[in-house]
């Protein structure tokens, strides 16, 4: 039976969503979802978004502007952001939700186009839920997919965030991440690299990038099983 969702949450939901874009040295780029804080002039996401071990951010955008990091906290998987608009949003404890209290979350995932909003409940609360972050979080049953993370979580019936989407749970992921590992280390070979009447070169590089794409569909790959941080961490 489908979940009815009060157009009330679902508004909010989408009211306070923001896309987070991070440019890092080299080239590297990311991009993740965020919303804005109870505080003017803020939006929370997370670390996860904008960082990446080894490189210096050089731009930060949320919706197309120009942002600041404000301050990261890494153990919590949470970052703030300076922005210059005025919107905020209301938190709500997340300490006394019951298993199976029915949650919405929006963000800007890879793949579809413009904000999205889904719905799931929540399955499971503690710690050690997840290898990072370790802090206590919000297990939900709900479909979670890559550029969820930093996207508020909402309880139905409600118009105030209870947590932050952090991460999905998908074992395959760490293989398909062995091997994106693997591929990146194998040299392009130059043109006209043959064995024989076999173009070497031309074989070995279209088969690395075919693998690449392959592999970089299956991580995009939506699944049943998310993670959020409880705002009540960053309150704290």
């Amino acid at each position: 039976m489908p979940m009815t969702v009060p157009s009330d949450t679902a508004k909010e939901a989408i009211r306070i969503l923001r896309r987070v874009e991070i440019s890092f040295s080299g080239g590297a780029q990311k991009t993740g979802s965020g919303f804005v804080g109870p505080e003017p002039n803020t939006v929370i996401t997370c670390a996860h978004v904008v960082s990446e071990s080894g490189k210096t951010v050089s731009r930060v955008s949320v919706n197309g502007e120009p942002a600041d990091i404000k301050s990261i906290h890494k153990e919590i998987d949470l970052a703030v952001l300076a922005v210059g608009e005025k919107e905020t949003c209301r938190l709500e404890k997340s300490v006394s939700l019951p298993l199976g209290e029915r949650l919405m979350f929006s963000g800007f995932p890879i793949g579809v186009l413009g904000p999205s909003l889904f719905s799931g409940v929540l399955s499971a609360h503690g710690e050690n839920l997840a290898k990072y972050p370790r802090c206590r979080l919000l297990q939900i049953n709900g479909m979670i997919n890559l550029g969820n993370s930093g996207g508020p979580v909402l309880r139905v019936g409600s118009q105030a965030v209870v947590g932050v989407i952090t991460a999905k749970h998908v074992p395959l992921l760490q293989e398909i991440d062995k091997l994106r590992d693997i591929l990146r280390q194998i040299p392009q070979y130059p043109t006209e690299v043959g064995i024989g009447q076999v173009d070497f070169s031309k074989f070995v590089n279209l088969t690395t990038r075919a693998l690449l794409s392959i592999s970089g569909s299956l991580r995009m790959v939506q699944v049943g099983i998310g993670y959020a941080i409880p705002i009540d961490l960053w309150q704290s």
